[in-house]
């Protein structure tokens, strides 16, 4: 019971390892993708105030504004990911809490149960012994009194 409740902590350690690790990793991909988008954006719209007339330079503030909203969006998103992540850490870290007090109550039960075996044990085994005194005592008698019988029968 105790080794399977450790694999099953192992296993869940590995998996909390690992989605930490995947976590971080979407993160820091996301955060690339965002930096490379935005700069990408900016230079398009500096490079449409170099090239264009006023009305492309209003267009440029239009897609810096939806790159901003994008990006914010985006952030937002990524905001949310990150509480779910917390979230579920703190459900295992629950689960790892219960698993660990029910194993304890189990543990403890086990020892309460083998110690009244014990007890019972030594209990049966005092009474066999005495069964065997008994026992060899009568025999004693038994054979004390077929020797009498014989003597006064003979």
């Amino acid at each position: 019971m105790r080794r399977s409740f450790e694999e099953k902590l192992r296993t869940f350690s590995q998996a909390q390892a690992q989605f930490e690790q995947e976590k971080k990793a979407a993160l820091e991909e996301l955060k690339a993708q965002h930096r490379q988008e935005i700069q990408e954006l900016l230079r398009s719209h500096q490079s449409q105030n170099a090239n264009y007339s006023k009305d492309q330079e209003k267009l440029g503030q239009l897609h810096k504004a939806e790159a901003q909203a994008f990006y914010e969006r985006e952030l937002e998103a990524m905001k949310r990911t990150q509480q779910l992540t917390a979230d579920n850490l703190l459900a295992w870290k629950r689960t790892e809490a219960e698993l660990r007090r029910e194993f304890q109550a189990q543990e403890a039960a086990l020892q309460k149960t083998l110690g009244k075996l014990r007890a019972e044990l030594a209990r049966v085994s005092d009474e066999a012994r005495e069964n065997r005194e008994r026992s060899h005592k009568l025999q004693g008698l038994l054979t004390t009194s077929d020797s009498t019988i014989k003597v006064g029968g003979s």
